[in-house]
């Protein structure tokens, strides 16, 4: 439980962080896709995702919804 306190409030942090900054889209997961797809295609990493999205396993699940920078959108 306190990981997940932790996780949630460095999400708020980095939100806050780079509102100025970056604008987010949301972005619902379809089946077949993967972390390693969407960080390629909207030019970021998988550990900024996972970050951004307080996310502590690579694997996601279809109907969920991440939050991408909007600037790496190709």
């Amino acid at each position: 439980m306190l990981i997940n306190l932790i996780n949630f409030l460095e999400v708020k942090i980095l939100k806050k962080r780079h509102k100025k900054k970056r604008r987010w889209i949301a972005y619902t997961v379809k089946a077949g896709d993967n972390l390693t797809m969407l960080a390629e295609e909207y030019n970021t990493t998988i550990e900024e995702i996972m970050q951004v999205n307080g996310l502590t396993q690579r694997t996601v699940s279809t109907g969920t919804t991440l939050n991408i920078p909007k600037n790496s959108v190709r």
